[in-house]
């Protein structure tokens, strides 16, 4: 995992303004995603998760501070990253084969066997060659969420955005899906910016948990996760290191929102990096 920073966020804040009443959701964010890492997002419901990830994707513009991909400031439609959403039934065309689906991020900017080719290569890359002109409605949700995954993978991209992306399936296609992604980064090489609710899930997929807190959100803490590239449902979950990981996890988002963290997590997040 290489120390430059692909993604980072300098003072991010945004709020809504509803019927006059302006409500502040981010406060003054500041982290940064290194190449080829993996972070996992986490914090209590209605913290601004996916709010983040939309200023991330580019999708909201934040109203303070700023978001930089690989320097240069974030805009929609940036090809170096793509956005894999919790609900793959409505991210994917059901009129649309398989194959279709994957290659339509490419319509335009690649010629149509180049397009082909590539959408190939992503489907065989989550394990899906096999049903490539199949329409999704034919597919298990597992697999339309690997359909997903292949999409996300065919524009080379540099960071994936990922908002609860095995939320809708059982626990067994879940830990599948964990182990592809995981998979995936590190035969690519890409960053991964997971969104999630499972702290299970953030500790043992992420380089570095990013814990959100308070209101407005800020991050409470940045926790190096120390159990390497190369993981395993069980053993990983059965290491001691993991039970204390999800305690101190589980305590800093049920902390009270008052705007203080534990002594131990204070400090400037942005100088905690994963240290693999």
């Amino acid at each position: 995992m290489g120390d430059v920073a692909v993604v980072e966020a300098s003072g991010l804040g945004h709020e809504y303004s509803t019927a006059g009443v302006t409500t502040r959701i981010l406060g003054s964010l500041e982290f940064i995603v290194a190449s080829g890492e993996f972070v996992c997002i986490v914090g209590p419901s209605g913290v601004g998760k996916t709010t983040l990830l939309r200023c991330l994707a580019g999708l909201l513009r934040p109203t303070f501070g700023s978001i930089t991909v690989d320097g240069h400031p974030i805009a929609r439609g940036n090809s170096a990253l793509s956005l894999v959403f919790q609900d793959y039934g409505r991210s994917l065309l059901p009129w649309l084969t398989v194959l279709a689906n994957v290659a339509l991020p490419l319509k335009g900017t690649a010629p149509r066997a180049e397009r082909r080719d590539r959408a190939v290569s992503a489907l065989h890359e989550v394990g899906l060659g096999d049903v490539l002109e199949n329409y999704p409605w034919q597919l298990s949700g597992g697999m339309q969420q690997r359909v997903a995954i292949a999409r996300a993978l065919v524009v080379e991209p540099r960071v994936i955005l990922m908002d609860e992306p095995f939320a809708s399936v059982d626990a067994q296609t879940r830990e599948a899906l964990e182990d592809l992604v995981l998979r995936i980064r590190n035969h690519g090489g890409m960053s991964v910016v997971l969104i999630t609710h499972d702290i299970d899930e953030a500790i043992y997929l992420a380089d570095r948990v990013i814990v959100l807190g308070g209101r407005p959100a800020e991050v409470r803490a940045n926790i190096p996760i120390p159990f390497g590239r190369h993981r395993e449902q069980l053993a990983t979950k059965a290491e001691p290191e993991f039970a204390e990981l999800r305690a101190r996890v589980h305590q800093l988002i049920g902390a009270p929102d008052d705007g203080r963290r534990p002594a131990a997590d204070q400090g400037n997040p942005r100088d905690e990096g994963a240290r693999q």
